[in-house]
């Protein structure tokens, strides 16, 4: 028997996690997270739940009555062997800007507002959605392709506190793995590092479903949770370049699902800059019929087969992902549509609805004055 074994006899839900390293259910039975971390080697034991711990021995005292009889058989595996010098490690070196995984079970799992929300517990466990209580907020871990943990994400549950959404690590919270340490999510899709691997290895096969891009966490795990795995978060309504080259490295379909509001997935006339003012033969154009989907659909197009989601009809404006029932996602992504066929049919509903462009610059400010040829003369009061 090993010190592992002996751990995986007395735990529940164990895993691997890192060298030497396991983690698991912390054994009081009040406690249902997974954040007790152990030494298989040393035997010494943490738990980020109820707060204990301790050697291999104040272990055994707490999940067995016969403590000092199961020491004596297992005491030996802690010493080094005889003649033998004593094994000397030196701790991996992480990447910069990696952060460890035991960091997330200082915070709560499964927090009651998502769980009050529909939100099943067990997809909220399989994401590490935790709860933060000293700041009141949801957290969600952010991973890169690769799974390693990049960034902590915490959604404040109270409509009138700004930020909304606040990445941890700007108050240097993780200075002590990583003085370096400066969080750029935008970098990263929320939820790719599930898809990335065998759509990466396999990416010669057709049969794989659509990759949805969502913009927020919610929207991804509501997604899941009702039939759609391949869903991920933009974390924003816009495509950076680093997710651009995270998702073009494999193959599509993409689908693009925005939240359903002007400027996202509804067409509306956007201001041009000066600059990008198009000239016509006749005229100018001061502004583009466009909306944060079709941007995002064109850059993608080139690398697969593209589509805009289209909700269902009736929805209010304001509405997310993650407030339609399975049955209006079943039908919204049966109904995607190609960029050119959203754009052509929300063009016309707004020529129905008697919208049109524009044709006044005056969104672009008053134009500075050029600079005269020759520099103003000043008095001088004598």
């Amino acid at each position: 028997m090993s010190l592992r074994d002996l751990f995986e006899e007395h735990l529940s839900d164990v895993k691997e996690s890192g060298d030497d390293h396991i983690r698991a259910t912390c054994p009081c039975p009040r406690r249902k997270k997974r954040a007790f971390y152990a030494h298989s080697e040393s035997g010494y034991w943490n738990c980020f739940s109820c707060g204990q711990h301790g050697s291999l021995r104040s272990f055994l005292e707490i999940v067995t009555n016969n403590a000092s009889d199961l020491y004596d058989q297992v005491k030996h595996m802690l010493a080094p062997k005889e003649g033998a010098a004593k094994k000397t490690r030196s701790a991996p070196k992480r990447p910069p800007g990696i952060l460890p995984d035991y960091i997330l079970g200082a915070w709560d799992t499964c927090p009651l507002s998502l769980v009050n929300a529909g939100f099943h517990e067990d997809i909220l466990r399989d994401h590490d959605v935790g709860f933060d209580k000293h700041r009141e907020r949801i957290t969600f871990p952010i991973r890169n392709r690769t799974g390693e943990l990049v960034g902590v994400a915490g959604r404040t549950i109270h409509k009138d506190v700004e930020p909304r959404y606040l990445v941890y690590g700007d108050a240097k919270e993780f200075a002590h793995f990583d003085e370096t340490y400066r969080p750029d999510t935008r970098r990263y899709l929320y939820g790719f590092q599930s898809i990335w691997p065998k759509r990466y290895y396999e990416r010669d096969k057709d049969n794989f479903p659509p990759i949805i891009l969502v913009e927020g966490y919610k929207g991804t795990l509501w997604l899941r949770q009702n039939g759609f795995p391949s869903t991920c978060g933009l974390m924003g309504s816009s495509l950076s370049p680093g997710q651009a080259a995270d998702i073009t490295t494999v193959r599509g379909p993409y689908y693009v699902f925005l939240d359903y509001e002007p400027g996202k997935q509804k067409l509306t006339w956007e201001p041009l800059s000066p600059e990008r003012t198009i000239r016509t033969r006749f005229s100018k154009q001061y502004h583009d019929l466009s909306c944060a989907a079709l941007r995002i659909a064109r850059k993608l197009q080139r690398h697969g087969e593209t589509r805009i989601v289209r909700y269902p009809p009736g929805c209010p404006e304001r509405t997310s992902p993650d407030d339609l029932t399975k049955e209006s996602l079943d039908w919204a992504i049966a109904n995607a549509e190609t960029p050119a066929t959203f754009f052509t049919r929300e063009r016309d509903a707004l020529a129905e609805q008697g919208v049109t462009a524009p044709t006044s610059p005056a969104h672009l400010g008053a134009k500075p004055t050029p600079p005269s040829a020759t520099p103003p003369t000043t008095t001088t009061q004598g």
